[in-house]
């Protein structure tokens, strides 16, 4: 109930998303947060995240999760978490970032971690429709991976060497490739 109704309303509120926000995806040093949460608000909130693209592409809105790179770490502890509900809401997000960044077209590069870690986002308006294509091939392959039916696992197989060669031909410092 508060995740369904609450939280899409405190998306609304702009002092209160970015208090929400921020505890979320900038906790203080030492207070670990159960990625488990962070997903189920950050789903909650999914529409408030991200920029709704304008007629003339711009990209209003109070937020753009896809730059923060706490947002992007929540997403990748959520891809591998053993709890199914968990890695489901973080595709859930990686979609909706993707699916933003391709109807944006536009740069996007999440601001790196201090000292040597890698971006884990970026997007490039010319290489809209091969990042649009890796991406959808990623989450295809981890949602059928997801099954356990071999009838419906086996066509996909094909695209992880697809997904393999175009990882090794772009961009090295990201965290997927």
């Amino acid at each position: 109930l508060v995740a369904g109704r609450l939280l899409p309303a405190l998306g609304r509120n702009s002092a209160a998303l970015r208090r929400v926000w921020e505890g979320l995806v900038l906790p203080p040093e030492g207070a670990p947060q159960p990625v488990s949460r962070s997903l189920l608000v950050l789903s909650a909130l999914s529409e408030a995240l991200f920029p709704a693209g304008g007629a003339d592409g711009e990209a209003p809105g109070l937020l753009d999760a896809r730059l923060s790179s706490g947002f992007w770490k929540v997403v990748q502890r959520g891809l591998t978490e053993s709890d199914a509900l968990c890695r489901k809401r973080a595709r859930y997000l990686l979609k909706r970032a993707v699916d933003v960044s391709e109807k944006l077209r536009s740069e996007c590069v999440c601001s790196p971690e201090p000292g040597n870690e890698p971006c884990l986002f970026w997007w490039s308006a010319e290489k809209n429709v091969q990042l649009t294509q890796f991406w959808e091939n990623y989450v295809l392959i981890m949602d059928t991976l997801e099954g356990n039916q071999i009838h419906v696992i086996k066509p996909v197989l094909p695209k992880l060497n697809s997904l393999y060669e175009h990882a090794i031909s772009e961009k090295k410092d990201s965290w997927v490739f």
